[in-house]
Protein backbone atom coordinates (compact mmCIF):
# COMPACT_ATOMS: atom_id res chain seq x y z
CA UNK A 1 0.00 0.00 0.00
CA UNK A 2 3.04 1.86 0.48
CA UNK A 3 3.45 5.29 2.96
CA UNK A 4 2.23 8.41 2.63
CA UNK A 5 3.90 11.37 2.77
CA UNK A 6 4.31 14.04 5.37
CA UNK A 7 3.36 17.04 5.18
CA UNK A 8 6.19 18.79 6.44
CA UNK A 9 4.54 22.65 6.48
CA UNK A 10 2.04 21.51 9.09
CA UNK A 11 3.66 19.54 11.73
CA UNK A 12 1.85 17.98 14.71
CA UNK A 13 2.37 20.72 17.07
CA UNK A 14 -0.07 22.29 14.75
CA UNK A 15 1.60 26.20 14.45
CA UNK A 16 1.29 27.21 11.05
CA UNK A 17 3.60 28.77 8.64
CA UNK A 18 3.81 32.16 7.99
CA UNK A 19 0.87 33.58 5.76
CA UNK A 20 2.25 33.00 2.33
CA UNK A 21 3.11 36.44 0.00
CA UNK A 22 0.59 38.08 -2.21
CA UNK A 23 -0.87 41.36 -3.17
CA UNK A 24 -2.67 43.18 -1.30
CA UNK A 25 -6.82 42.85 -1.53
CA UNK A 26 -8.31 45.92 -0.77
CA UNK A 27 -12.01 45.86 -0.18
CA UNK A 28 -14.64 48.22 1.72
CA UNK A 29 -15.57 47.08 5.14
CA UNK A 30 -18.73 47.43 4.64
CA UNK A 31 -18.94 45.18 0.98
CA UNK A 32 -18.00 41.74 2.54
CA UNK A 33 -20.43 39.29 2.54
CA UNK A 34 -20.24 35.41 4.13
CA UNK A 35 -18.59 34.45 1.05
CA UNK A 36 -15.71 36.79 0.61
CA UNK A 37 -15.32 37.83 3.93
CA UNK A 38 -13.82 34.43 5.41
CA UNK A 39 -11.20 34.42 2.61
CA UNK A 40 -10.24 37.82 2.40
CA UNK A 41 -8.89 40.04 5.00
CA UNK A 42 -6.17 39.97 8.20
CA UNK A 43 -4.63 43.12 8.97
CA UNK A 44 -4.68 46.75 9.73
CA UNK A 45 -7.58 48.77 8.91
CA UNK A 46 -6.86 51.55 7.25
CA UNK A 47 -9.46 54.86 7.17
CA UNK A 48 -11.08 56.06 4.00
CA UNK A 49 -11.51 59.60 5.17
CA UNK A 50 -15.13 61.31 3.87
CA UNK A 51 -16.38 58.04 2.86
CA UNK A 52 -17.51 56.87 6.33
CA UNK A 53 -16.14 53.07 5.42
CA UNK A 54 -13.28 51.26 7.36
CA UNK A 55 -11.00 49.72 4.33
CA UNK A 56 -8.33 46.89 5.29
CA UNK A 57 -5.95 44.97 3.37
CA UNK A 58 -3.60 41.65 3.36
CA UNK A 59 -5.87 38.21 2.42
CA UNK A 60 -6.11 36.46 5.08
CA UNK A 61 -4.67 32.71 4.50
CA UNK A 62 -7.07 30.08 3.75
CA UNK A 63 -8.32 28.34 6.95
CA UNK A 64 -7.55 24.31 6.78
CA UNK A 65 -7.93 21.32 8.61
CA UNK A 66 -4.28 19.39 9.08
CA UNK A 67 -5.21 15.73 10.18
CA UNK A 68 -3.00 13.84 12.45
CA UNK A 69 -3.46 10.18 12.30
CA UNK A 70 -2.26 8.06 15.85
CA UNK A 71 0.54 6.59 13.72
CA UNK A 72 1.94 10.41 13.03
CA UNK A 73 0.89 10.83 9.29
CA UNK A 74 0.00 14.37 8.60
CA UNK A 75 -3.18 15.09 6.16
CA UNK A 76 -5.01 18.42 4.44
CA UNK A 77 -8.39 19.24 3.96
CA UNK A 78 -9.04 22.83 2.66
CA UNK A 79 -10.84 25.07 0.35
CA UNK A 80 -8.15 25.19 -1.81
CA UNK A 81 -7.08 21.41 -2.16
CA UNK A 82 -6.64 20.09 -5.69
CA UNK A 83 -8.82 17.40 -4.94
CA UNK A 84 -12.78 17.58 -4.08
CA UNK A 85 -12.49 14.76 -1.32
CA UNK A 86 -10.03 16.72 0.28
CA UNK A 87 -12.27 19.88 0.53
CA UNK A 88 -14.44 19.93 3.71
CA UNK A 89 -18.22 20.74 3.52
CA UNK A 90 -20.28 22.30 5.84
CA UNK A 91 -17.73 23.21 8.40
CA UNK A 92 -18.71 23.52 11.69
CA UNK A 93 -17.09 23.90 14.79
CA UNK A 94 -17.66 25.17 18.53
CA UNK A 95 -15.72 26.03 21.71
CA UNK A 96 -17.75 26.27 25.23
CA UNK A 97 -16.68 27.56 28.82
CA UNK A 98 -16.09 25.32 30.87
CA UNK A 99 -14.60 23.13 28.21
CA UNK A 100 -12.64 24.14 25.87
CA UNK A 101 -12.38 23.00 22.53
CA UNK A 102 -16.24 21.32 21.65
CA UNK A 103 -17.48 20.25 18.68
CA UNK A 104 -16.17 19.34 15.40
CA UNK A 105 -18.28 18.60 12.17
CA UNK A 106 -18.11 18.51 8.52
CA UNK A 107 -18.27 16.69 5.54
CA UNK A 108 -15.76 15.18 2.61
CA UNK A 109 -17.29 13.88 -0.86
CA UNK A 110 -15.91 10.74 -0.46
CA UNK A 111 -17.24 6.71 -1.23
CA UNK A 112 -18.47 5.57 2.42
CA UNK A 113 -18.11 2.25 1.55
CA UNK A 114 -14.10 2.99 0.99
CA UNK A 115 -11.78 3.26 3.91
CA UNK A 116 -9.52 6.26 4.25
CA UNK A 117 -6.29 6.66 6.15
CA UNK A 118 -6.80 10.15 7.15
CA UNK A 119 -10.25 9.49 9.03
CA UNK A 120 -8.80 6.87 11.66
CA UNK A 121 -10.51 7.73 14.75
CA UNK A 122 -9.15 9.46 17.94
CA UNK A 123 -6.67 11.39 14.41
CA UNK A 124 -6.34 15.39 15.88
CA UNK A 125 -7.86 17.43 13.63
CA UNK A 126 -6.33 21.70 13.60
CA UNK A 127 -8.21 23.85 12.38
CA UNK A 128 -6.64 27.10 12.05
CA UNK A 129 -4.66 29.14 9.73
CA UNK A 130 -1.23 30.85 8.94
CA UNK A 131 -0.92 33.49 12.08
CA UNK A 132 -4.00 32.91 13.61
CA UNK A 133 -5.46 30.17 16.44
CA UNK A 134 -5.72 26.59 16.05
CA UNK A 135 -8.73 24.69 17.52
CA UNK A 136 -8.07 21.10 18.63
CA UNK A 137 -9.93 18.54 17.96
CA UNK A 138 -10.54 14.89 17.38
CA UNK A 139 -11.88 12.00 15.13
CA UNK A 140 -14.46 10.12 17.00
CA UNK A 141 -17.72 9.10 14.35
CA UNK A 142 -17.10 8.89 10.54
CA UNK A 143 -20.36 7.31 9.27
CA UNK A 144 -21.44 7.51 5.57
CA UNK A 145 -24.19 10.21 4.01
CA UNK A 146 -27.28 7.85 4.08
CA UNK A 147 -27.75 6.91 -0.24
CA UNK A 148 -25.28 9.87 -0.87
CA UNK A 149 -21.31 10.06 -2.08
CA UNK A 150 -20.13 11.59 1.22
CA UNK A 151 -18.72 10.83 4.69
CA UNK A 152 -19.57 12.77 7.74
CA UNK A 153 -16.65 13.84 10.11
CA UNK A 154 -17.88 14.79 13.95
CA UNK A 155 -14.99 14.88 16.45
CA UNK A 156 -14.94 16.35 20.24
CA UNK A 157 -12.17 18.99 21.74
CA UNK A 158 -9.48 18.08 23.95
CA UNK A 159 -12.27 17.87 26.96
CA UNK A 160 -12.76 14.07 25.34
CA UNK A 161 -9.44 13.34 27.10
CA UNK A 162 -10.99 13.52 30.48
CA UNK A 163 -13.36 10.74 29.64
CA UNK A 164 -10.93 8.14 28.34
CA UNK A 165 -10.93 6.49 31.36
CA UNK A 166 -14.01 5.18 33.52
CA UNK A 167 -11.85 3.90 36.53
CA UNK A 168 -10.46 7.40 38.27
CA UNK A 169 -10.66 7.60 42.08
CA UNK A 170 -9.04 10.03 43.84
CA UNK A 171 -8.23 10.80 47.89
CA UNK A 172 -7.65 13.99 48.91
CA UNK A 173 -9.17 13.84 52.13
CA UNK A 174 -11.89 11.94 53.20
CA UNK A 175 -14.06 13.20 56.02
CA UNK A 176 -17.36 10.83 55.74
CA UNK A 177 -17.28 8.30 58.72
CA UNK A 178 -18.90 5.50 56.23
CA UNK A 179 -16.09 4.86 55.25
CA UNK A 180 -14.68 3.19 58.83
CA UNK A 181 -16.21 -0.52 59.77
CA UNK A 182 -15.30 -3.03 62.02
CA UNK A 183 -12.93 -5.24 61.69
CA UNK A 184 -13.31 -8.26 59.31
CA UNK A 185 -13.15 -11.87 59.83
CA UNK A 186 -9.72 -12.20 58.69
CA UNK A 187 -8.60 -9.91 61.23
CA UNK A 188 -11.02 -11.40 64.01
CA UNK A 189 -8.95 -14.50 63.45
CA UNK A 190 -5.32 -12.79 63.38
CA UNK A 191 -6.42 -11.28 67.10
CA UNK A 192 -7.95 -14.49 68.45
CA UNK A 193 -4.71 -16.33 67.45
CA UNK A 194 -2.97 -13.72 69.02
CA UNK A 195 -4.85 -14.50 72.09
CA UNK A 196 -7.05 -11.12 72.13
CA UNK A 197 -10.81 -10.68 72.50
CA UNK A 198 -11.91 -8.44 69.43
CA UNK A 199 -14.82 -6.10 69.65
CA UNK A 200 -16.12 -4.27 66.92
CA UNK A 201 -15.93 -0.55 66.47
CA UNK A 202 -18.90 1.26 64.79
CA UNK A 203 -19.44 5.21 64.26
CA UNK A 204 -21.84 6.49 66.51
CA UNK A 205 -22.32 10.24 68.04
CA UNK A 206 -19.62 11.30 70.44
CA UNK A 207 -22.26 11.23 73.81
CA UNK A 208 -20.44 14.76 74.98
CA UNK A 209 -20.42 16.81 71.79
CA UNK A 210 -23.48 15.12 70.04
CA UNK A 211 -20.74 14.92 66.97
CA UNK A 212 -20.29 11.68 64.97
CA UNK A 213 -17.47 10.16 66.27
CA UNK A 214 -15.50 6.12 65.58
CA UNK A 215 -16.37 4.70 68.78
CA UNK A 216 -14.09 2.18 69.76
CA UNK A 217 -15.41 0.06 72.45
CA UNK A 218 -18.29 -1.35 69.62
CA UNK A 219 -20.96 0.39 72.25
CA UNK A 220 -19.97 -2.09 75.16
CA UNK A 221 -18.18 -2.54 78.17
CA UNK A 222 -14.13 -3.66 78.85
CA UNK A 223 -14.58 -6.48 81.47
CA UNK A 224 -11.46 -7.26 81.68
CA UNK A 225 -8.04 -7.05 80.12
CA UNK A 226 -7.09 -8.46 77.01
CA UNK A 227 -9.95 -6.96 74.84
CA UNK A 228 -8.71 -4.99 71.55
CA UNK A 229 -11.14 -3.02 69.73
CA UNK A 230 -10.05 -1.43 66.12
CA UNK A 231 -11.77 0.40 63.13
CA UNK A 232 -10.85 0.12 59.54
CA UNK A 233 -10.94 2.42 56.77
CA UNK A 234 -10.92 1.07 53.48
CA UNK A 235 -9.45 3.28 50.46
CA UNK A 236 -10.09 0.63 48.17
CA UNK A 237 -8.79 -1.32 45.12
CA UNK A 238 -5.79 0.81 44.13
CA UNK A 239 -6.19 3.64 46.63
CA UNK A 240 -3.84 4.14 49.59
CA UNK A 241 -3.71 6.09 53.16
CA UNK A 242 -0.84 8.48 53.66
CA UNK A 243 -2.31 10.24 56.87
CA UNK A 244 -4.97 10.35 59.13
CA UNK A 245 -5.58 13.11 61.35
CA UNK A 246 -8.37 13.06 64.75
CA UNK A 247 -9.15 14.65 67.74
CA UNK A 248 -9.86 12.03 70.18
CA UNK A 249 -11.13 11.26 73.83
CA UNK A 250 -11.29 8.57 76.20
CA UNK A 251 -14.66 8.79 77.82
CA UNK A 252 -15.06 7.16 81.53
CA UNK A 253 -12.34 4.10 81.13
CA UNK A 254 -12.49 3.74 84.95
CA UNK A 255 -10.19 4.94 87.58
CA UNK A 256 -7.53 2.29 86.82
CA UNK A 257 -6.70 0.60 83.69
CA UNK A 258 -3.90 0.64 81.22
CA UNK A 259 -4.07 1.31 77.68
CA UNK A 260 -3.09 2.13 74.65
CA UNK A 261 -3.99 3.36 70.97
CA UNK A 262 -3.11 3.55 67.73
CA UNK A 263 -3.12 4.79 64.22
CA UNK A 264 -1.38 3.37 61.16
CA UNK A 265 -2.07 1.48 57.88
CA UNK A 266 -2.67 -2.21 58.12
CA UNK A 267 -3.51 -5.53 55.79
CA UNK A 268 -5.88 -8.24 56.10
CA UNK A 269 -3.35 -10.36 57.93
CA UNK A 270 -1.38 -7.88 59.62
CA UNK A 271 -1.51 -9.53 63.27
CA UNK A 272 0.03 -5.59 64.93
CA UNK A 273 -2.11 -4.24 67.82
CA UNK A 274 -0.61 -0.99 67.76
CA UNK A 275 1.80 1.26 65.68
CA UNK A 276 2.63 3.79 66.34
CA UNK A 277 0.92 3.68 70.02
CA UNK A 278 -0.46 6.89 72.35
CA UNK A 279 -0.01 5.39 75.78
CA UNK A 280 -2.90 6.30 78.22
CA UNK A 281 -2.17 5.05 81.82
CA UNK A 282 -4.43 4.50 84.51
CA UNK A 283 -7.70 7.08 83.53
CA UNK A 284 -5.22 10.00 82.22
CA UNK A 285 -7.00 10.29 79.37
CA UNK A 286 -10.52 10.56 80.69
CA UNK A 287 -12.23 13.46 80.04
CA UNK A 288 -9.73 15.39 77.79
CA UNK A 289 -9.11 15.35 74.10
CA UNK A 290 -6.12 14.96 72.34
CA UNK A 291 -5.11 15.14 68.80
CA UNK A 292 -3.62 12.19 66.50
CA UNK A 293 -2.01 14.03 63.07
CA UNK A 294 0.05 11.25 61.49
CA UNK A 295 1.75 9.62 58.59
CA UNK A 296 1.26 5.85 57.81
CA UNK A 297 2.84 3.69 56.03
CA UNK A 298 1.07 3.66 52.92
CA UNK A 299 -1.66 0.45 52.63
CA UNK A 300 -4.99 -0.20 51.42
CA UNK A 301 -6.50 -0.50 54.97
CA UNK A 302 -6.04 2.68 57.48
CA UNK A 303 -6.75 1.55 61.24
CA UNK A 304 -7.46 2.81 64.52
CA UNK A 305 -7.45 0.60 67.40
CA UNK A 306 -7.46 0.75 71.59
CA UNK A 307 -6.61 -2.06 73.49
CA UNK A 308 -7.01 -2.66 77.23
CA UNK A 309 -3.87 -3.97 78.77
CA UNK A 310 -5.36 -4.33 82.18
CA UNK A 311 -8.31 -3.09 83.77
CA UNK A 312 -9.98 -3.15 87.29
CA UNK A 313 -13.44 -2.12 87.08
CA UNK A 314 -15.87 -3.65 85.29
CA UNK A 315 -18.80 -1.45 86.00
CA UNK A 316 -18.25 1.23 84.07
CA UNK A 317 -19.25 2.21 80.45
CA UNK A 318 -16.55 3.06 78.91
CA UNK A 319 -16.09 4.68 75.52
CA UNK A 320 -12.72 5.95 73.32
CA UNK A 321 -14.31 8.21 70.52
CA UNK A 322 -12.36 9.84 67.52
CA UNK A 323 -14.05 13.00 65.83
CA UNK A 324 -13.53 14.94 63.21
CA UNK A 325 -11.56 12.47 61.57
CA UNK A 326 -9.58 13.19 58.26
CA UNK A 327 -8.08 10.61 56.00
CA UNK A 328 -5.66 11.67 53.33
CA UNK A 329 -4.31 9.76 50.44
CA UNK A 330 -0.42 9.60 49.04
CA UNK A 331 -0.88 12.25 47.02
CA UNK A 332 1.90 14.59 48.39
CA UNK A 333 0.18 17.55 48.67
CA UNK A 334 0.13 20.03 51.80
CA UNK A 335 -2.73 20.55 53.39
CA UNK A 336 -4.17 23.95 54.58
CA UNK A 337 -5.04 24.12 57.91
CA UNK A 338 -6.00 22.41 60.52
CA UNK A 339 -6.85 18.99 60.10
CA UNK A 340 -6.90 20.75 56.75
CA UNK A 341 -8.31 20.97 52.86
CA UNK A 342 -7.14 21.49 49.69
CA UNK A 343 -7.90 24.27 47.36
CA UNK A 344 -8.71 22.81 43.83
CA UNK A 345 -5.88 24.13 41.87
CA UNK A 346 -3.63 21.50 43.50
CA UNK A 347 -5.78 18.98 43.01
CA UNK A 348 -7.17 19.37 39.50
CA UNK A 349 -3.08 19.72 38.81
CA UNK A 350 -2.65 16.38 40.47
CA UNK A 351 -5.60 14.58 38.71
CA UNK A 352 -4.70 15.73 35.35
CA UNK A 353 -1.16 14.81 35.52
CA UNK A 354 -1.36 11.12 37.13
CA UNK A 355 -5.08 10.22 35.66
CA UNK A 356 -4.85 12.12 32.00
CA UNK A 357 -2.54 11.87 29.29
CA UNK A 358 -3.17 15.94 29.25
CA UNK A 359 -0.45 18.30 29.46
CA UNK A 360 -0.86 20.86 32.50
CA UNK A 361 -1.26 24.54 31.59
CA UNK A 362 -1.57 27.65 33.98
CA UNK A 363 -3.63 26.53 36.59
CA UNK A 364 -4.68 28.77 39.68
CA UNK A 365 -5.19 28.01 42.92
CA UNK A 366 -8.90 29.02 43.30
CA UNK A 367 -10.26 30.49 46.39
CA UNK A 368 -12.44 27.95 48.38
CA UNK A 369 -10.36 25.08 50.68
CA UNK A 370 -12.08 21.95 49.85
CA UNK A 371 -12.41 20.18 53.36
CA UNK A 372 -13.72 17.02 51.84
CA UNK A 373 -13.15 15.29 48.71
CA UNK A 374 -12.76 11.67 48.01
CA UNK A 375 -13.76 10.20 45.14
CA UNK A 376 -13.69 6.40 46.18
CA UNK A 377 -15.80 4.85 43.44
CA UNK A 378 -14.74 4.75 39.93
CA UNK A 379 -15.32 7.87 37.54
CA UNK A 380 -14.47 9.93 34.72
CA UNK A 381 -11.57 12.35 35.64
CA UNK A 382 -14.08 15.12 34.17
CA UNK A 383 -16.56 14.41 36.64
CA UNK A 384 -13.94 14.94 39.36
CA UNK A 385 -13.20 18.68 37.77
CA UNK A 386 -16.96 19.51 37.27
CA UNK A 387 -17.33 18.80 40.79
CA UNK A 388 -13.64 20.12 42.08
CA UNK A 389 -14.40 23.74 40.33
CA UNK A 390 -18.77 23.94 41.09
CA UNK A 391 -17.38 26.56 43.83
CA UNK A 392 -15.63 28.57 41.86
CA UNK A 393 -18.17 30.37 39.37
CA UNK A 394 -15.33 33.19 38.39
CA UNK A 395 -13.44 30.19 37.10
CA UNK A 396 -13.10 27.92 33.84
CA UNK A 397 -11.28 25.10 33.30
CA UNK A 398 -10.78 23.83 29.76
CA UNK A 399 -8.44 22.17 27.60
CA UNK A 400 -6.79 24.16 24.23
CA UNK A 401 -4.30 21.90 22.55
CA UNK A 402 -3.94 19.13 25.06
CA UNK A 403 -3.66 21.53 27.54
CA UNK A 404 -5.94 21.80 30.51
CA UNK A 405 -5.81 25.29 32.35
CA UNK A 406 -7.55 26.49 35.47
CA UNK A 407 -7.91 30.27 34.98
CA UNK A 408 -9.90 33.52 36.91
CA UNK A 409 -12.19 34.90 34.42
CA UNK A 410 -10.38 37.86 32.06
CA UNK A 411 -6.97 36.64 32.81
CA UNK A 412 -7.07 34.91 29.34
CA UNK A 413 -8.39 34.90 26.28
CA UNK A 414 -8.38 38.05 23.44
CA UNK A 415 -11.03 41.13 23.71
CA UNK A 416 -12.70 41.66 20.24
CA UNK A 417 -15.44 44.64 19.43
CA UNK A 418 -18.64 44.96 17.80
CA UNK A 419 -21.29 47.44 16.81
CA UNK A 420 -24.63 45.80 18.16
CA UNK A 421 -26.83 46.13 14.80
CA UNK A 422 -23.94 44.23 12.81
CA UNK A 423 -23.78 41.17 15.87
CA UNK A 424 -27.60 41.60 16.04
CA UNK A 425 -26.82 41.06 19.96
CA UNK A 426 -30.01 40.11 21.71
CA UNK A 427 -30.27 40.14 25.61
CA UNK A 428 -31.77 37.12 27.86
CA UNK A 429 -34.09 40.09 29.65
CA UNK A 430 -34.65 40.52 33.32
CA UNK A 431 -37.88 38.01 34.85
CA UNK A 432 -39.07 37.58 37.95
CA UNK A 433 -38.68 33.95 38.18
CA UNK A 434 -34.81 34.70 39.09
CA UNK A 435 -35.13 37.02 40.93
CA UNK A 436 -34.23 36.81 44.76
CA UNK A 437 -32.29 38.94 47.75
CA UNK A 438 -31.98 35.97 50.40
CA UNK A 439 -31.05 32.25 49.71
CA UNK A 440 -30.82 28.84 51.37
CA UNK A 441 -28.82 25.92 50.71
CA UNK A 442 -29.69 22.60 51.79
CA UNK A 443 -26.49 19.82 52.17
CA UNK A 444 -25.17 16.74 53.69
CA UNK A 445 -22.26 17.23 55.32
CA UNK A 446 -19.81 14.66 56.16
CA UNK A 447 -19.40 15.36 59.64
CA UNK A 448 -22.53 16.94 60.76
CA UNK A 449 -25.15 15.14 58.22
CA UNK A 450 -28.19 16.87 56.98
CA UNK A 451 -27.52 20.69 57.48
CA UNK A 452 -28.99 23.84 56.24
CA UNK A 453 -26.93 27.31 55.76
CA UNK A 454 -29.50 30.41 55.36
CA UNK A 455 -29.55 33.81 56.01
CA UNK A 456 -28.74 35.88 58.79
CA UNK A 457 -31.90 35.95 61.11
CA UNK A 458 -33.72 33.42 59.20
CA UNK A 459 -33.63 30.97 62.12
CA UNK A 460 -31.43 28.20 60.91
CA UNK A 461 -28.81 26.58 62.31
CA UNK A 462 -26.46 27.90 60.44
CA UNK A 463 -26.52 31.32 59.27
CA UNK A 464 -24.37 33.27 56.94
CA UNK A 465 -24.62 37.49 56.12
CA UNK A 466 -23.23 36.09 52.82
CA UNK A 467 -26.52 34.71 51.61
CA UNK A 468 -27.96 37.98 51.60
CA UNK A 469 -28.06 40.07 48.83
CA UNK A 470 -27.96 43.79 49.39
CA UNK A 471 -27.57 45.27 46.68
CA UNK A 472 -29.95 48.83 46.64
CA UNK A 473 -30.99 48.17 42.81
CA UNK A 474 -32.79 45.03 43.23
CA UNK A 475 -35.97 45.43 42.91
CA UNK A 476 -36.88 43.30 46.02
CA UNK A 477 -34.77 45.53 48.07
CA UNK A 478 -36.60 48.17 46.77
CA UNK A 479 -39.92 46.88 47.38
CA UNK A 480 -38.73 45.68 50.91
CA UNK A 481 -39.75 41.81 50.29
CA UNK A 482 -38.08 38.91 51.21
CA UNK A 483 -37.71 36.41 48.15
CA UNK A 484 -35.62 33.84 49.08
CA UNK A 485 -34.19 30.56 46.74
CA UNK A 486 -33.72 27.29 48.14
CA UNK A 487 -30.91 25.12 46.84
CA UNK A 488 -29.77 21.14 47.57
CA UNK A 489 -26.47 20.53 46.56
CA UNK A 490 -26.31 17.06 47.94
CA UNK A 491 -22.82 16.38 49.66
CA UNK A 492 -21.20 18.67 50.63
CA UNK A 493 -19.81 21.02 53.91
CA UNK A 494 -21.74 24.10 55.24
CA UNK A 495 -18.82 26.25 54.19
CA UNK A 496 -19.87 24.84 50.72
CA UNK A 497 -23.35 25.21 51.42
CA UNK A 498 -22.56 29.00 52.27
CA UNK A 499 -20.11 29.80 49.48
CA UNK A 500 -23.07 28.48 46.90
CA UNK A 501 -25.44 30.45 47.87
CA UNK A 502 -23.29 33.29 47.91
CA UNK A 503 -22.37 32.92 44.43
CA UNK A 504 -25.91 31.50 43.34
CA UNK A 505 -26.90 34.89 44.31
CA UNK A 506 -24.23 36.77 42.36
CA UNK A 507 -24.66 34.43 38.97
CA UNK A 508 -28.87 35.12 39.00
CA UNK A 509 -27.76 38.92 38.56
CA UNK A 510 -25.62 38.28 35.77
CA UNK A 511 -28.29 36.02 33.87
CA UNK A 512 -30.20 39.00 33.06
CA UNK A 513 -27.44 40.17 31.16
CA UNK A 514 -26.78 37.31 29.44
CA UNK A 515 -27.21 37.35 25.62
CA UNK A 516 -26.46 36.39 22.53
CA UNK A 517 -25.03 38.07 19.31
CA UNK A 518 -24.17 36.62 15.65
CA UNK A 519 -20.71 37.93 14.13
CA UNK A 520 -20.24 37.41 10.23
CA UNK A 521 -17.82 37.93 8.18
CA UNK A 522 -14.93 39.86 10.10
CA UNK A 523 -14.40 41.33 13.26
CA UNK A 524 -12.30 43.71 15.30
CA UNK A 525 -9.98 42.99 17.95
CA UNK A 526 -8.78 45.47 21.28
CA UNK A 527 -5.47 46.39 19.05
CA UNK A 528 -7.61 47.95 15.66
CA UNK A 529 -6.68 44.21 13.59
CA UNK A 530 -9.72 42.57 11.85
CA UNK A 531 -9.48 38.95 11.83
CA UNK A 532 -12.33 36.33 10.35
CA UNK A 533 -14.80 35.97 12.29
CA UNK A 534 -13.73 31.94 13.25
CA UNK A 535 -10.88 33.11 15.57
CA UNK A 536 -13.55 34.05 18.14
CA UNK A 537 -13.50 31.52 20.70
CA UNK A 538 -14.81 30.75 24.43
CA UNK A 539 -13.12 32.37 27.01
CA UNK A 540 -12.71 35.68 24.80
CA UNK A 541 -14.37 38.95 25.93
CA UNK A 542 -16.14 41.38 23.52
CA UNK A 543 -17.38 44.95 24.40
CA UNK A 544 -20.42 46.52 21.81
CA UNK A 545 -19.13 50.03 21.99
CA UNK A 546 -22.49 51.87 20.94
CA UNK A 547 -24.48 49.59 23.26
CA UNK A 548 -25.98 51.05 26.74
CA UNK A 549 -23.76 48.99 28.68
CA UNK A 550 -20.12 48.87 27.03
CA UNK A 551 -18.01 46.74 29.21
CA UNK A 552 -16.24 43.32 28.31
CA UNK A 553 -18.95 40.28 27.75
CA UNK A 554 -17.42 37.32 28.68
CA UNK A 555 -17.98 34.88 25.90
CA UNK A 556 -19.30 31.13 27.06
CA UNK A 557 -19.42 29.80 23.74
CA UNK A 558 -18.58 30.01 20.09
CA UNK A 559 -19.86 28.12 17.05
CA UNK A 560 -18.76 28.56 13.98
CA UNK A 561 -20.37 27.77 10.68
CA UNK A 562 -18.46 27.92 7.36
CA UNK A 563 -21.30 27.78 5.23
CA UNK A 564 -22.61 31.77 6.28
CA UNK A 565 -18.93 32.52 7.76
CA UNK A 566 -21.13 33.76 11.10
CA UNK A 567 -19.84 32.71 14.49
CA UNK A 568 -22.52 32.72 17.06
CA UNK A 569 -21.77 33.59 20.58
CA UNK A 570 -23.40 33.36 24.03
CA UNK A 571 -22.32 36.03 26.20
CA UNK A 572 -22.27 35.87 30.09
CA UNK A 573 -24.03 32.37 30.49
CA UNK A 574 -24.96 29.85 28.52
CA UNK A 575 -28.77 29.98 26.74
CA UNK A 576 -30.28 27.72 29.49
CA UNK A 577 -29.52 30.65 31.59
CA UNK A 578 -30.68 29.17 35.31
CA UNK A 579 -30.90 25.51 34.62
CA UNK A 580 -27.02 25.57 33.30
CA UNK A 581 -26.04 27.54 36.47
CA UNK A 582 -27.17 25.20 38.39
CA UNK A 583 -25.84 22.38 36.80
CA UNK A 584 -22.34 23.43 37.17
CA UNK A 585 -23.55 24.07 40.92
CA UNK A 586 -24.81 20.47 41.26
CA UNK A 587 -27.98 21.95 43.17
CA UNK A 588 -31.01 21.58 42.57
CA UNK A 589 -33.72 24.44 43.06
CA UNK A 590 -36.24 23.10 45.48
CA UNK A 591 -39.07 23.78 47.99
CA UNK A 592 -37.35 23.62 51.79
CA UNK A 593 -39.82 21.29 53.58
Amino acid sequence: MGTFPSLATYPSSATFPSAPAAGPAVLPLGSCNAQSAAAVILGPATPDVGSGLTYVSEPAPPRQVTVVTPNGYRYRWATDEPKAENIPQGLTFSSSMPGGSDQFSCSLLRDPERSYPDLTRLSDLYVGRAGGRTAQYRIEETPGAQGEQSIEVSGRGGRAALEDRADVKALFVDRDLSGWGGMSSAREIVHRTGGRTPVHASTSPDPDTGLPSVDLTGGGRWPTAGFYCEALYDAGDGMEVGRIYSEWKDNGFGTSFNARFGVTSTSETDGSTWSPSTDLLDGSGWGTWGTVDTTVTPGRYARMDVAILSAVSDDVSRGFHHQKVAVYGTHGLTPVGTPGGFFPGPMLEWLIQNHTQLKVGTIDPGTFLHEHAAYRDPGTALSIVENLSRYEPLYDWFVYDDEFHFRRRGSYGKRWRARVAQANLQSSGETVARLWNQVAVRTQDPYYGDQVAGPTGSGYANTSDLLIDVDPDNPANQKGITRRATLDIGEGTIAGAITVGQHFLEETKRLDNAGQATLEGLVQDDAGTWWPVDEVRAGDEISFPDSADTSWRHITRASYDDSSATASLDLDAPPETLDALLARFQAALIPLG
